[in-house]
């Protein structure tokens, strides 16, 4: 999802439970946002979404360079990554 629709976002129906612990791409533009079951209502009013996708096809979207972080160090970006891996996006 677009980072400039995270005000959309029902928190109640996803498993993340903040803006804060979203996962950014790179330039910080998307989110991955994940829920368990039926899709969240407010999926629908988003401008752009793409996926649900399975843990193996978000582990090969996040090493792709649009999602690689810009300027941290490797310590956030071990931490991010590890994050992700351990999410089951949409199922």
């Amino acid at each position: 999802m677009l980072t400039s629709e995270i005000h959309k976002i029902d928190f109640e129906q996803i498993v993340i439970t903040s803006r804060k612990t979203l996962t950014y791409n790179g330039n910080g533009s998307k989110a991955v946002i994940e829920w368990d079951g039926i899709e969240p209502s407010f999926i629908s009013d988003l401008s752009y979404k793409d996926g649900p996708y399975d843990v193996e096809q978000m582990q090969e979207i996040i090493q792709s360079p649009e999602w690689q972080p810009k300027e941290q160090d490797e310590e956030s970006i071990s931490t991010s990554s590890r994050s992700i891996f351990s999410r089951l996006v949409g199922k």
